[in-house]
């Protein structure tokens, strides 16, 4: 026994002729694909910036933190690690990604500078 569709139901031999696609149609995909196109880009960079703050904090001496009047490495390494897994899985723009990203940029354009002071002093 066959699956396929009988000979009356293919759209091919169909007598009756296919309407073309609305013009507001194809203007819709156009501008979700770019809206897709632009997400992804914010996710890439805003997950880059993230992993960035994160390997940094890593990289810092221990005693450099409170050296500066912040809180520990401790802390931060845990601020900017939940940045960093929250950065990969979930979306850019929900609450938690914008605290991620705000945490990442705190460390980044803060407290790097910071250490980055104490340390070659």
């Amino acid at each position: 026994m066959s699956c396929a569709p009988p000979h009356w139901a293919r759209i091919e031999d169909s007598p009756v002729p296919r309407k073309p696609v609305p013009r507001k149609v194809e203007l819709v995909s156009t501008f979700l694909v770019f809206q897709n196109i632009v997400m992804a880009a914010i996710w890439v960079v805003f997950a880059i910036i993230k992993i960035w703050a994160f390997i940094d904090c890593a990289r810092q001496r221990q005693d450099a933190f409170p050296a500066v009047g912040r809180q520990s490495k401790v802390l931060w390494l845990v601020l900017t690690g939940i940045a960093a897994l929250t950065g990969l899985i979930l979306d850019p723009l929900n609450l938690i990604g914008i605290a991620g990203i705000v945490v990442a940029l705190i460390y980044l354009f803060e407290v790097k500078p910071r250490i980055q002071q104490i340390i070659r002093r």
